[in-house]
């Protein structure tokens, strides 16, 4: 029984948060040991290494198969919260991203002599899609979305994507582009020989050429995209894909149904809080440091 006990509480401090502290650890020491396992790039999402993260839990044989079951929940709740933390920090120089929270539940399930032990079970990984800062860039094609809404590009399978970064550029052949290389849609072209671009809020893309210098010509319009449910949007290979769970888009020009205007010059920074997450992850580490010192106390994991 006092066994049993131990376990749910020390799930509890596993998959719960408590008041972040920082009692006896420097700040300093622990970010710079962070961002060792972290690589950063400012044009695309980077994927944290788990390369130093500690060795699993080794379970002692002879465990209760509920016990056990319940262990290796623990480590892998702890182990998907730590890498989507790292990921975070390793993208918090990176334009448009949105950082990311586990969202966890739990389930009952009944021992061998009928009580009942609580399971972390991680449900999904979900984006919090709340703007970043603005950032002035003052360069013609940065783009800010100011409110609500996605940008769409051609991706190489054909299907559409969506992205909040704005970093553009045109490419080769005269085409509006993502800083990736996605054809931005619908397409816009220049001429080889285009001056200035110009985009007002409401998307409208125009500018002058050196075959007409003091006149102003217009190449094309911006739509944006809202979802009602974007937590469901998935990101591979460059970009948001729709699902059934974020539904279709609404598509409309900027500054319209709800949509947010565009900025030209300007960035939308990523919402990661750093001091936030390495609070986070600096928590998570004193937890499951203690959940593993206890459950090596009563000889259940190998010390």
């Amino acid at each position: 029984m006092r066994t049993r006990m131990l376990l749910v509480a020390g799930f509890g401090l596993c998959a719960c948060q408590a008041p972040p502290s920082n009692e006896g650890i420097s700040m300093a020491a622990f970010a710079e040991a962070s961002f060792a396992e972290a690589s950063f790039a400012e044009s695309s999402f980077t994927e944290a290494s788990p390369q130093r993260a500690p060795a699993p839990m080794q379970l002692t044989a002879g465990l209760d198969p509920v016990v056990a079951q319940l262990l290796r929940a623990m480590e892998s709740a702890y182990r998907q919260e730590r890498r989507v933390i790292l990921e975070n920090i390793a993208n918090v120089n990176s334009v448009g991203y949105y950082r990311r929270v586990v969202e966890t539940s739990i389930e009952h399930i009944a021992g061998a002599d009928g009580m009942t032990f609580q399971l972390p079970v991680v449900k999904r990984v979900a984006r919090v899609f709340t703007c970043g800062t603005l950032e002035i860039t003052q360069r013609q094609l940065d783009l800010a979305i100011d409110g609500d809404g996605f940008f769409s590009v051609l991706r190489l399978d054909g299907s559409i994507g969506y992205l909040r970064n704005g970093c553009l550029h045109f490419n080769a052949d005269g085409k509006l582009a993502s800083n990736n290389g996605l054809i931005v849609t619908p397409e816009i072209s220049v001429p080889a020989d285009v001056l200035e671009i110009y985009v007002d809020p409401s998307g409208t893309v125009s500018g002058r050429t050196a075959g007409s210098p003091d006149s102003t010509t217009t190449f094309g319009q911006l739509n944006i995209h809202r979802f009602a449910h974007p937590n469901g949007l998935l990101f591979e290979h460059g970009s948001y894909r729709a699902t059934d769970v974020s539904g279709q888009p609404t598509t409309a020009t900027p500054g319209t149904n709800g949509l947010g205007q565009l900025k030209q010059g300007f960035l939308e920074r990523s919402n990661v809080q750093m001091h936030q997450e390495l609070m986070r992850l600096q928590q998570l580490e004193r937890q499951h440091e203690s959940v593993a010192q206890v459950l090596a106390h009563f000889g259940m994991v190998a010390p």
